[in-house]
């Protein structure tokens, strides 16, 4: 590091991996292998801009039925490092290093984490579980009678059978 910050414009690459812990109490994201991860450090004089891209594969479960399934992330950002104890991000969201080396691990999880799904979809077309008997709908017809109603919605339906009675009354 120290004869990166020796020349502006100076550049170094790197290659390495960077292990994705599962998150406290998460146990529904699971990165079986780590990130790969490629970099380029070039500096600035007073800084130093890393440009990363990382790929991994994220193991999901399907928001609808349940399912495990991979899902490739990919990613490319720019990082600015400054020299100094301050851990503070500056205005400019400057990370702050100290030493001879700079860990790139934090924003690589971060950046890979942020475009994880908030509700995964093993496919768009999914169709999920039978709210009767919970058959993965997807892999099998169940023999349940969609046309019952969920009991729960029935007071809505009186309120709307009601007004259309109010209706055609006027």
């Amino acid at each position: 590091m120290n004869e990166l910050k020796q020349e502006v414009g100076l550049q170094a690459s790197y290659r390495f991996e960077c292990e994705i812990p599962r998150q406290p109490g998460d146990d529904t994201v699971v990165f079986a292998e780590p990130a790969k991860v490629e970099a380029v450090l070039t500096s600035t004089g007073d800084s130093i801009l890393a440009d990363v891209s990382a790929k991994a594969t994220a193991g999901l479960r399907c928001g609808r039925c349940l399912e495990a399934f991979d899902l490739p992330v990919k990613t490319q950002f720019r990082v600015e490092f400054r020299e100094g104890a301050d851990s503070q991000a500056d205005e400019n969201e400057v990370v702050r290093y100290s030493g001879d080396y700079i860990d790139l691990s934090d924003e690589v999880r971060q950046n890979i984490m942020v475009l994880l799904p908030i509700k995964p979809l093993c496919d768009e077309a999914c169709k999920g579980l039978c709210p009767r008997c919970g058959a993965n709908l997807n892999t099998r017809q169940c023999a349940c009678d969609s046309s019952l109603q969920d009991v729960r919605w029935s007071v809505l339906e009186r309120l709307g059978a009601g007004r259309k009675d109010q209706g055609s009354e006027s």
